[in-house]
């Protein structure tokens, strides 16, 4: 599948890390440090609502202390629970950089695809978790940098994102550059708008409801071998 391209831009929460555990984990944790008690239920709405946010986020929508305050916000009023949303968020964007569990399969395909190819990781996430897990990661040494919406200045799927990720890495041919992630809102509608070849990384086999179709689908990583 792999050999017309030398480049990959993989998203990384989802596809290469799960993002899942590293979540959980980490809104317990800052609740825990605040001092207040979540539930599952709770924590069910926490990711409605944070799920949300990111796609007003990808949509380009505006929030006036941006969207990782803002969840918090939302998730104060529909829960009941009082919080100082710069607060909490604060403790879970510090919990959550400390979480770096990578699927089973990402360090073999990773180890394995950097002696063809180079990879590099996009992504949206919060850029100060971004990088502290890409320095600390077991995966490091195979990819050569990482993009994030803050230092591109502007988040996938927008085109301009993509643009200015090539450009970085030297204007290659777009035909020898193909975006893998599990979002068909963010990477593989961003590579789209890119003119670039996609991969949708799709595990749970969620049906594709957009007008749109990646070049490639897989349901694990191991199928990139």
């Amino acid at each position: 599948m792999l050999s017309n391209y030398d480049i990959i831009l993989f998203d990384s929460d989802n596809t290469l890390y799960n993002h899942g555990i590293h979540e959980k984990t980490a809104i317990f944790e800052a609740f825990s440090l605040y001092g207040e008690e979540i539930d599952d239920e709770r924590y069910l709405l926490y990711r409605r609502i944070n799920d949300d946010i990111w796609k007003e986020f990808e949509r380009g929508i505006s929030h006036t202390d941006g969207p990782l305050v803002e969840r918090f916000r939302r998730f104060s009023d529909a829960s009941g629970i009082s919080l100082c949303p710069f607060r909490i968020n604060e403790l879970y964007v510090e919990a959550l950089s400390n979480q770096c569990s990578p699927f089973p399969d990402s360090y073999e395909v990773c180890k394995k695809l950097s002696e063809t190819h180079k990879l590099y990781i996009i992504t949206n996430g919060t850029e100060s978790i971004q990088l502290k897990r890409y320095e600390v990661s077991p995966l490091r040494p195979f990819f050569s940098g990482i993009f994030t919406a803050a230092g591109i200045g502007i988040q996938k799927p927008k085109k301009e994102f993509f643009d200015r990720v090539l450009e970085k890495i030297g204007n290659p041919e777009k035909r020898r550059v193909i975006v893998i992630g599990d979002s068909l809102t963010s990477d593989i509608l961003g590579g789209v708008n890119a003119g670039l070849d996609t991969c949708w990384y799709n595990p749970e086999h969620k049906e594709n409801s957009m007008d749109f179709s990646p070049t490639y689908e897989i349901e694990s990583l191991k199928s990139l071998l």
